[in-house]
């Protein structure tokens, strides 16, 4: 993961190198998570909002299990909240509106199992029929 850095820095410091896409930071979100590297892996979301990355479903649900993975369910929560509340007015602008999809549900549903919070598992699984 160091040259995973060094390709990051390497684009910001190069005027002319391409932007890195949402499938980039994907990528990058989904072995942080993995490593159970928090740091990195809000280091990466800042890094693609300072660059205007616009998140699609991919990333998003890369974030939440980035997250669950790093064991802050809370942040994947937060996230998974942004995505299913029905107002454009959203409490973070950089969030566009992206509906859950089934792998959302299902990488919450894995965090919540691993902290135990069955009631809020099941109070999920209401929302997903």
């Amino acid at each position: 993961m160091h040259s995973a850095h060094r390709v990051m820095a390497l684009q910001e410091r190069t005027a002319h190198a391409p932007p890195l896409s949402a499938v980039a930071y994907s990528i990058l979100l989904k072995a942080y998570g993995r490593w159970k590297d928090i740091k990195n892996v809000e280091m990466s979301i800042l890094h693609a909002q300072r660059n205007s990355v616009v998140p699609d479903i991919v990333m998003a649900n890369t974030v939440v299990d980035a997250y669950v993975n790093c064991g802050d369910v809370d942040k994947a929560r937060e996230i998974f909240q942004i995505m299913t509340e029905e107002s454009d007015a959203k409490g973070d602008a950089y969030w566009p509106l992206l509906r859950p999809n089934s792998r959302t549900f299902n990488t919450i549903l894995k965090g919540l199992a691993e902290i135990g919070d069955v009631n809020e598992a099941m109070e999920l699984s209401k929302i997903d029929e």
